[in-house]
């Protein structure tokens, strides 16, 4: 099968292998679906993927699989990224991102790229490390119940883009509590006007402030980031003022204590998903903290 051709992957012939000594360095980065499936986000991912772990969340699959998720005006308008467009521009923009997606993943077998994971309602249809830990699923779903319990949402809530916070920031604390590894870094993008992503304002919704970083502290997390940006082109679309991204970090220390959120459920791959769950996971929260900034070319 012929690669996808859509624009945003026009730039981009084939995945490339990631490079050894940046991975070693590079925390692991998680992409929310405003990157994800934005303008050029297969190319974005893709190429950030070249030089560090990337992550992505089962609502993002979800959206490239099911035409269901296009019905949401407000999904539709915030991933589109059109401001002032008629509705049908922008689910017309989104369904184009979704099929790119989905063509890539079955020409490019997306599920053996190096570098490129996801999260998934089962830790069978998950793709993660070999080697990484075995009780990820477990704790990230633990932390989405709990964070679904902070905001009160009701389990029969329909709201596609509130379930994508919630899914990329418990992937982000249950990564940060793995043992031996490195709190991921969170990439979004932020709208014209925005001072702060969206993430941070559902974190609030639960209860966990999220600090803006200071000047000085943001450049140190520029630093870091500069290599893999450059490597993947987001380093021209930031200084050509043509995308604005935000990086958040998010750390839940009670996340260490996190197990099944349905420790009595007799198949051990069945999780619950919502504030339904039986458990306390509210309490893995407690103690969050979290920081973003607008992620700028370092210099």
């Amino acid at each position: 099968m012929a690669p996808p051709t859509s624009p945003a992957c026009a730039a981009l012939p084939c995945p490339a292998p990631p490079c050894a000594a940046l991975s070693c360095i590079a925390p692991p980065c998680i992409a929310d679906v405003r990157l994800s499936l934005g303008p050029g986000g297969l190319c974005w991912v893709l190429g950030l993927a070249r030089t560090l772990p990337v992550w992505l969340v089962e609502t993002h699959w979800a959206i490239v699989e099911d035409p269901f998720h296009l019905e949401q005006e407000g999904l539709v308008r915030a991933l589109a990224a059109l401001p002032g467009e008629p509705l049908e521009a922008c689910r017309a923009a989104l369904s184009a991102a979704c099929t790119a997606w989905r063509e890539a993943r079955r020409a490019w077998r997306l599920e053996a790229h190096a570098n490129l994971f996801w999260s998934a309602d089962r830790i069978a249809e998950a793709t993660v490390p070999k080697d990484g830990d075995g009780g990820l699923i477990d704790r990230r779903d633990a932390l989405a119940a709990g964070f679904d319990r902070r905001q009160a949402r009701p389990p029969e809530a329909l709201d596609t883009l509130a379930d994508c916070a919630r899914d990329v920031l418990a992937l982000a604390a249950a990564l940060a509590a793995t043992p031996g590894g490195r709190p991921p870094l969170v990439l979004t993008t932020l709208a014209e006007g925005e001072g702060e992503p969206a993430l941070a304002r559902s974190l609030e919704a639960a209860g966990i402030p999220c600090r803006r970083l200071d000047p000085a502290w943001a450049a140190r997390f520029d630093a870091l980031l500069a290599p893999a940006l450059l490597g993947a082109g987001l380093g021209a679309a930031l200084g050509a003022g043509a995308l604005r991204l935000a990086g958040l970090q998010v750390v839940a220390p009670g996340a260490l204590g996190a197990g099944p959120v349905n420790g009595t459920d007799p198949e051990p791959d069945a999780l619950a998903w919502n504030a339904a769950a039986i458990g306390d996971e509210e309490r893995l929260w407690h103690g969050a903290v979290a920081a973003c900034w607008e992620v700028r070319c370092a210099t």
